[in-house]
């Protein structure tokens, strides 16, 4: 609401730019309206095994980990911090039953995994690992610094287990390693031995129960505009 204001205060014309409350899907198809639906994500990263130190597994779990207790958590506002507050106090009970839930199907807590303090809503970076795939955290999207950690052989049937079709990520030492061992996650957005895609104006397609329509692009605004031809 406040960025919406922002643009009101800064000048922007009435009836531009809109804030839209409730069901909006359903609302949009009353009227035939086209509406992008930017949902829930479970992105897979894929790390294959010539990346060092992913061919000792062991290993990978506790490099991953010990990085993970080096992010500082805190005010967003401070820039010494790297991890600010959840969204609210539903996220942080969320994240604390999905780390209770995991636990006892065997998962291992490696770092992080309980709620910072008593003030706020800080939570650390917490790193599962051996998670079974009967845990809700490896079929739910947990919104929260969460990372689950397991070494799978079906890799993109793993990767493609879950409704959510957000992103993906792969890392691996050639391209055509990648090509002959990964293939591709059904995922809108994915990237190679990086964090972000690299083509950033390149449409993002619809995909699964993340993602209702296509975006992004320069032919993307099109079904959302009416001008004289």
């Amino acid at each position: 609401m406040q960025l919406v204001q922002a643009f009101a205060d800064a000048g922007l014309p009435r009836g531009v730019l809109n804030l839209v409350f409730g069901k909006l899907s359903a609302m949009a198809g009353a009227h035939m309206k086209p509406a992008i639906m930017d949902l829930g994500g479970h992105a897979p990263v894929i790390m294959c095994d010539d990346i060092d130190p992913v061919s000792s597994a062991g290993t990978f779990v506790d490099a991953f980990a010990a990085k993970a207790a080096t992010i500082q958590v805190g005010n967003g506002l401070d820039s010494d911090n790297q991890i600010g507050p959840l969204a609210n106090d539903r996220r942080l009970a969320a994240m604390e039953m999905l780390v209770a839930d995991a636990k006892p199907e065997g998962a291992r807590v490696t770092a992080g995994g309980s709620r910072i303090g008593n003030r706020g809503y800080f939570f650390p970076l917490t790193v599962l690992a051996d998670v079974p795939d009967d845990a809700r955290a490896m079929r739910e999207e947990p919104f929260g610094p969460l990372a689950l950690l397991s070494r799978v052989r079906n890799v993109i049937e793993k990767a493609n287990s879950v409704p959510y079709g957000l992103a993906a990520y792969a890392f691996a030492n050639s391209a055509r390693n990648v090509d002959r061992r990964i293939g591709w996650p059904r995922a809108s957005r994915s990237a190679i031995s990086r964090s972000t895609n690299l083509w950033h104006r390149a449409p993002k397609p619809r995909s699964a129960a993340s993602r209702t329509a296509a975006s992004r692009g320069k032919a993307a605004p099109r079904d959302y505009s009416a001008t004289p031809w």
